[in-house]
């Protein structure tokens, strides 16, 4: 999937072969140290439409009907207003992908502070 999506966007701020290092995971320190590959993309939820793309492209493929994806409060806007408007985005943009096929809810945690 990082080899298709930089394909499409050699500007994606992960390099599929930086990303490969980050596997295997084989424990719980080379979990933590996955974290580090990804920080080019944390909090910035535009990087996840591709992700996001072919991970639905995956499920219908496999006549998946109904999903749940989790969003971290982490990759949302601090300000509540701005984090409304790009998950709504996100939504509209989600409901374009699902063609009918597939229903796609999202879980965002609450972030209590």
């Amino acid at each position: 999937m990082a080899w298709e999506i930089y394909r499409n966007d050699p500007g994606f701020p992960i390099h599929p072969v930086e990303f490969e290092r980050a596997y295997p995971i084989t424990g719980y320190e080379s979990f933590f140290r996955w974290w580090e590959f990804i920080n080019p993309i944390e909090g910035k939820l535009a990087h996840f439409y591709p992700i996001l793309g072919r991970h639905i492209e995956r499920l219908r493929a496999q006549r998946v009907v109904y999903t749940e994806v989790m969003i971290a409060a982490g990759e949302l806007p601090q300000d509540g207003a701005e984090a409304v408007d790009k998950v709504a985005a996100l939504r509209a943009w989600v409901h374009q992908q699902e063609r009918g096929e597939i229903q796609v809810e999202f879980l965002i945690p609450l972030q209590i502070l």
